[in-house]
């Protein structure tokens, strides 16, 4: 799945094209490396100057596209491993430390994420292990359930 819509690669390609065709003064060193990336990827010389600028826009356009978005993957995940939140008291509000991690999240996570917008960004955590996991399942359900109870569970579950 393309992580951007077609629009905004659109509008980036279009944007490098419109660079490369007008040569505005205030650009002329983009202008120039995006001439030079035409000429590091080897497109034909005798092609017509509009379509190698095509050729040109379209794929420094995508690789732009693809570089901003890893960039903010990581910035995401940097943000999302940040944990100092959960430690804040509400009686007092919440700190500008926190606030600028709100702000930050907020402005680099785009207008409406979707559920899993941030799948691939979330950090990386150790799986537990079964026993750990099972045994703290049974000290949970000690006030719950009864001997008995628990005696059936444990023996469905093969663990001691």
């Amino acid at each position: 799945m393309w992580p951007t819509s077609m629009s905004n690669l659109c509008v980036i390609c279009s944007a490098f094209f419109l660079l490369m065709v007008c040569e505005p003064s205030v650009t002329q060193l983009l202008t120039d490396r995006l001439w030079r990336f035409g000429f590091q990827i080897y497109i034909i010389s005798s092609l017509p100057l509009m379509l190698r600028a095509v050729i040109i826009s379209c794929v420094f356009g995508i690789s732009f596209i693809l570089v901003a978005l890893i960039l903010r993957q990581y910035f995401i995940r940097l943000l999302l491993s940040y944990r100092g939140w959960m430690n804040e008291i509400s009686s007092r509000g919440k700190s500008k430390k926190v606030m600028l991690w709100a702000i930050a999240l907020r402005l680099v996570s785009g207008y409406q994420p979707s559920l899993y917008s941030f799948q691939r960004s979330l950090p990386r955590m150790p799986v537990p292990s079964l026993r750990h996991t099972i045994h703290k399942l049974f000290e949970s359900l000690k006030p719950v359930c009864s001997e008995e109870e628990l005696v059936v569970l444990k023996k469905q579950s093969k663990v001691s």
